[in-house]
């Protein structure tokens, strides 16, 4: 239960004994500075670029896991590659391949996995790219779960949010270059809900609709169990 009330200690517990694997994910919020709240492009890049820091960013996550009992951890390091000009990802690349292999190496050591959360990627003789920074073909062999993001296709116009099509590709490159056991799918459980036309005047009372019910306004999410 997600109760904070209760000890993560023992829901942990409760999971494992259950049968269950635990691997929380981490998020990266290196793309938007603290103080300011803007865009820091090559922020991660640059850090991990550093030795002294790339160690210690391994330190805190064995840590975390050790500290925790986890299995392992996720990795779901994304806001970094929509935030960084597409110019730099040769670069990034080298410096993250070299970053997954230190900290699959180190989780290994200690029996522990790690499991990583990209965007989609394309077998580069279809010519499609996808968010090649990822670099699948290379850590492929080092990782223990690869989670695909097989959603938010369309994000900013009215469109699919994962289209079949689309998903095959992804999936048919990622099991060309590692065993089919170490892919998973993230699938999309909402929907969007995009206003492209507006007849009428809606009411102002008792919510105001004006803002939402327009053309301009952004899509509004709609969840599995209110499909």
């Amino acid at each position: 239960p997600a109760n904070p009330n209760l000890p993560i200690a023992g829901t942990i517990a409760q999971l494992q004994n259950a049968g269950y694997l635990v691997l929380p994910t981490i998020t990266d919020g290196t793309a938007t500075d603290p103080k300011t709240g803007k865009s820091v492009q090559l922020s991660l890049s640059s850090m991990l670029a550093n030795p002294s820091t790339e160690s210690s960013i391994i330190t805190a996550i064995l840590t975390l896991v050790a500290t925790n009992k986890y299995d392992g951890i996720d990795l779901d390091w994304e806001s970094f590659a929509y935030v960084d000009p597409i110019s730099t990802w040769s670069t990034t690349q080298g410096r993250w391949v070299a970053f997954i292999q230190d900290l699959a190496a180190a989780l290994h050591a200690q029996g522990k996995l790690l499991s990583v959360t990209t965007p989609p990627l394309f077998d580069p003789a279809s010519g499609k790219k996808g968010y090649y920074l990822y670099a699948w073909s290379q850590i492929g062999s080092v990782i223990d779960r690869l989670r695909i993001m097989a959603y938010d296709y369309s994000t900013s116009t009215p469109g699919p949010i994962g289209p079949i099509t689309w998903t095959e590709d992804a999936v048919k490159y990622a099991v060309s270059v590692m065993p089919a056991s170490k892919v998973y799918v993230g699938i999309p459980g909402y929907g969007r809900d995009w206003v492209t036309k507006v007849v009428g005047t809606c009411p102002s009372l008792p919510i105001n609709y004006l803002k939402s019910v327009s053309t301009t306004a952004s899509a509004a999410t709609v969840v599995m169990r209110d499909a």
